[in-house]
């Protein structure tokens, strides 16, 4: 059997968690898990698990920068004690209007999805710094970005824009929906017997809900900014986020 280690990369604003699975031959096994927590402080968590949940790094170093703690990944990662990933992928939040698919990652798309970072503030900066050093840090590797956004990108047009000036919108400004990685996992984990409607809630610091169709997004609420239906003559009426 052909081995095929692939090492995934979810970065926050604080944290790097990354877990390395074995997908040769389809397979879709986790090997490894780990996180770095506490980024910017003195108090800082790095651990590794097995598949059996043995602990096989725990450390709590001081974590002054994204840098530092991206580091302590790779050389952990590089050394001989796991195997070398033969592909890389990066949880991306948004990419903008312009990047919608799923694809390899070179310097110009880090770029591309860099000039929409206002768009994800806490979760793009430090994804596309940890893109390019993934570059430099695993060289001759693979990596892909892996957009929240593209499980959505079915959604009718009239459900992504929003209540606002046509300047915003030409600045990228609309409904793209989140969270879509999980709510693929969900719609992959209830193979073969998706429902035809389904309703998901995807609840935590970050909530939205999607409503899909055979498999495929059909409309989405997200936390902030709240759907709202706009009115000529009074405030937007607000339809209750999810939380």
């Amino acid at each position: 059997m052909a081995s095929l280690p692939v090492l995934v990369l979810n970065s926050g604003s604080s944290s790097i968690k990354f877990s390395v699975y074995e997908a040769g031959n389809g397979q879709r096994t986790r090997l490894f898990e780990g996180a770095v927590d506490g980024i910017g402080t003195d108090l800082g968590k790095f651990w590794i698990k097995d598949a059996a949940g043995k602990k096989l790094v725990d450390q709590t170093p001081s974590l002054p920068t994204r840098a530092v703690a991206f580091k302590m990944v790779a050389d952990a990662l590089n050394s001989d004690q796991f195997p070398t990933p033969a592909a890389i992928g990066h949880r991306t939040v948004c990419g903008g209007p312009t990047v919608r698919e799923n694809q390899l990652i070179t310097p110009r798309l880090i770029d591309e999805i860099d000039s929409y970072a206002a768009l994800a503030p806490l979760h793009t900066p430090i994804a596309v710094y940890i893109m390019r050093e993934a570059l430099k840090l695993f060289p001759g590797i693979p990596n892909f970005a892996v957009l929240d956004t593209y499980f959505h990108r079915t959604l009718p047009e009239v459900a992504t824009h929003m209540p606002i000036p046509a300047e915003y919108v030409a600045m990228g400004v609309r409904r793209y929906g989140y969270h879509g990685i999980s709510y693929e996992s969900i719609v992959y984990q209830l193979q073969p017997r998706v429902p035809e409607k389904l309703i998901v809630a995807h609840l935590g610091n970050g909530s939205s809900i999607s409503a899909i169709r055979n498999g495929v997004c059909r409309t989405r609420r997200w936390r902030s900014p709240p759907p709202a239906a706009s009115s000529a003559a009074r405030a937007p009426a607000t339809s209750i986020p999810a939380s």
